[in-house]
């Protein structure tokens, strides 16, 4: 070959490399100054702001990537800490509730480590204030429209700006979820640095990898067509603004106030009214101890209400047997906290006007919800609802064919196995495929209203969460659920339940374990089954967790704890 030809192909071939090179070059060049959110030319942030599917993808990814590559936290564990001085905790996984109440200087913070919580002691932290108790998460965006300041009881309003609104979001507000999949209770996250094109927030209960930063989670934030939308890949509500024209300031340590941990109740001269009011003990009161305080205040309420129990005026057909009162006295006074007298004496003795106002809540509620029309759940927690309710509930529901219902949350009510017949009786009767039914916190709700349970299961094949932590189910229950869960495969002998929840039910022994086992080996459609905190030895609990290990089916989950 000619000298002349080979060395015009050698410098070809060079010329061919130097421009892959550049190529090369280039195209990590522009992946970096995208991935680290670097100055784009206008044109193409205007692109970006355009595109808002090609933002939720790349976030997707980054947090997929971000979340495999981290190291996950055990329950209890610091994940973070924002704004400075606000840690989060590691909850675990999310399906797991402690039950324990967190308190800070003596005032209640909410569940350990739930999203709320978080919300309500990062307020406490950085502002000095409070919100009032709320069910779930979703509830703040309806509920809520202040906070309070914990020194002199000052209220601040609080601004809803819908997700899509003309402002754009402000820094050290709520970020609010509605219920949706993968969110039961919706989701709260507190916004603590606000960009040009994203938001940073601080949460609990979301994910439980140690963070990165001194926040959870960055969301773009895209403006489009004069409004600006938080681009979640979950669905948003919007977020809450804390309105105190900076007032509220960081908690000072040296001259806070610690109200009272539990509320005391001052009976009136009507037997049947009650005034709850908070204590508020300053900081140069005595010195006792937050567990002294406990305590003393335990046994106060505990006094406080067997006097209750003897003012008041009751019918000759209502009255209170002596277990009942003792099951009253006797009950967790953690259980008085957020909910005041609890389901034994509120049966008994709502007024005629809180009858009214509740009947007027109700029908307002079944008449327009958004969560309902949105999520297809109607959510009826802590209404202090009664069997009868029950009647006009499932008659105003399900009557209109405009309305679509397949979740119903009854927890935290005053119903009995009679309203867990009504409610059987009309879901078959009116054909309604309900596919999730929440009852915990309903403590009349006992074997009896079990067997009709099973019969909904057996004869409507759509429900797939069942979920009755807090009631009074006793060992015959669980063989009852035992006997129609067990042997489940792909007939339709009984709905294919997926998740079961029958914790905190104290009166569950080791005389279920059988018919525990009997559910994990034989049915095949259930992937969660709950029974944290029964009366369960250590004993039955290994033999449970070994029978779960050796299920076959690849997805099931034993909670125990």
């Amino acid at each position: 070959m000619p000298l002349r030809l080979r060395y015009n192909r050698a410098i070809a071939a060079r010329m061919r490399l130097l421009m892959a090179l550049i190529f090369l070059l280039s195209l990590l060049a522009f992946g970096y100054q995208y991935s680290h959110g670097l100055d784009l030319p206008s044109s193409s942030k205007n692109d970006l702001q355009q595109n808002s599917l090609q933002l939720q993808y790349a976030q997707i990814l980054k947090e997929k990537r971000s979340t495999t590559e981290k190291k996950l936290a055990p329950y209890n564990a610091i994940v973070g800490i924002a704004s400075s001085n606000v840690p989060a905790y590691s909850n675990g996984n999310d399906s797991y509730i402690s039950y324990q109440e967190s308190y800070l200087d003596g005032v209640y913070m909410g569940i350990k480590w739930q999203c709320v919580e978080y919300a309500r002691r990062w307020t406490y932290i950085r502002k000095s204030s409070v919100f009032k108790s709320i069910e779930g998460a979703n509830d703040m965006w309806s509920q809520l429209t202040y906070v309070e300041r914990v020194a002199d009881k000052k209220q601040f309003p609080l601004k809803n700006h819908p997700n899509g609104s003309p402002n754009p979001p402000i820094n050290e507000s709520y970020l609010i979820y509605p219920i949706q999949k993968d969110m039961p209770y919706g989701h709260v996250a507190v916004i603590v640095d606000v960009l040009p094109n994203a938001i940073r927030i601080a949460e609990e209960n979301f994910y439980f990898h140690y963070w990165s930063h001194n926040y959870a989670r960055e969301i773009p934030v895209v403006f489009r067509d004069g409004r600006y939308f938080i681009d979640d890949k979950y669905s948003i509500y919007g977020w809450m603004e804390i309105d105190d024209n900076k007032q509220l300031q960081p908690l000072d340590k040296t001259k806070k106030c610690r109200p009272s941990i539990t509320k005391s109740i001052q009976i009136t001269s009507e037997p049947h009214q009650s005034v709850n009011k908070y204590n508020l003990k300053s900081c140069n009161a005595e010195p006792t101890t937050v567990f002294e305080q406990v305590e003393t205040e335990r046994q106060e309420n505990v006094n406080t209400i067997a006097i209750y129990l003897t003012q008041l005026t009751i019918d000759e057909k209502d009255v209170i047997q002596h277990s009942q009162r003792d099951e009253l006295i006797n009950f967790p006074m953690d259980r008085y906290i957020d909910h005041g007298i609890n389901s034994i004496v509120k049966r008994k003795f709502i007024s005629s006007v809180e009858n009214e106002q509740k009947m007027m809540r109700l029908k307002a509620k079944l008449e327009y919800d958004n969560e309902l029309n949105i999520t297809g759940i109607l959510n009826l927690s802590s209404m202090n609802l009664i069997d009868n309710d029950l009647s006009l509930i499932t008659q105003r529901l399900f009557h209109s064919e405009k309305k679509t219902c397949t979740g119903l949350i009854l927890r935290n009510n005053i119903l009995s196995s009679d309203g867990v017949k009504i409610l059987v009786d009309n879901l078959l009767m009116r054909r309604i495929k309900l596919k999730c039914l929440c009852l915990s916190n309903n403590a009349d709700v006992d074997d009896i209203g079990i067997e009709y349970l099973v019969r909904l299961l057996q004869e409507n094949h759509s429900l797939t969460i069942l979920s009755l932590p807090y009631t009074n189910i006793t060992d015959r229950g669980v063989q009852l659920l035992a006997n129609v869960l067990s042997g489940i495969d792909t007939d339709l002998s009984c709905s294919p339940l997926e998740k079961l929840d029958i914790s905190f039910n104290k009166s569950i022994t080791d005389e279920s374990t059988d018919a525990l086992m009997q559910i994990i080996e034989q049915n095949q459609t259930l992937k969660i089954l709950g029974l944290q905190y029964c009366n369960l030895s250590d004993k039955a609990r290994l033999q449970l967790r070994l029978a779960s290990i050796k299920k076959k089916k690849r997805k099931f989950r034993l909670l125990l704890a």
